[in-house]
């Protein structure tokens, strides 16, 4: 398959390009808990007031070799239904993920404290901040 850095959209019914990367085929529903799955997952789509989807959300881990170290990425992506990207927010741990969506509310927590899950609800407009606890949120990420 041919690659195109410049393209951002979704190229088969499971397969996603974005900035030039192949993404894994977008799968449906729970994260593992004890290790992080590496790769972009579809989590679910946010829904308008009229059932349209407005937003689908994407969650990305990677992990990059730095000399002797590993560095890893994590990320919340929120895609257009045109499966554009409109933005982006970069979380610090791969386990402050979301687990799951349901309803347009985003739940996190699942690997930080057992029993006590996190809720964002995301409406039609996204938030400045995602907030993976009520006292750690992160600040939209600016799109290059």
């Amino acid at each position: 398959m041919v690659m195109f850095p410049w393209k951002k959209t979704l190229l088969a019914s499971n397969i996603l390009l974005m900035t030039g990367v192949l993404l894994s085929p977008l799968v449906s529903g729970k994260r593992l808990a004890a290790q992080p799955r590496e790769g972009r997952h579809m989590l679910g789509c946010i829904y308008d007031g009229a059932g349209r989807v407005r937003y689908y959300v994407v969650t990305e881990f990677e992990r990059v070799q730095a000399a002797q170290q590993v560095h890893g990425h994590s990320r919340v992506l929120f895609l257009s239904p045109r499966q554009h990207l409109v933005a982006q927010y970069e979380l610090s741990l791969p386990e402050e993920l979301p687990d799951h969506m349901a309803q347009n509310t985003l739940f996190f927590g699942q690997g930080l404290i057992k029993g006590h899950q996190h809720q964002q609800r995301i409406g039609t407009l996204l938030p400045p901040s995602l907030c993976v606890t009520p006292n750690n949120c992160y600040p939209k990420a600016l799109l290059k």
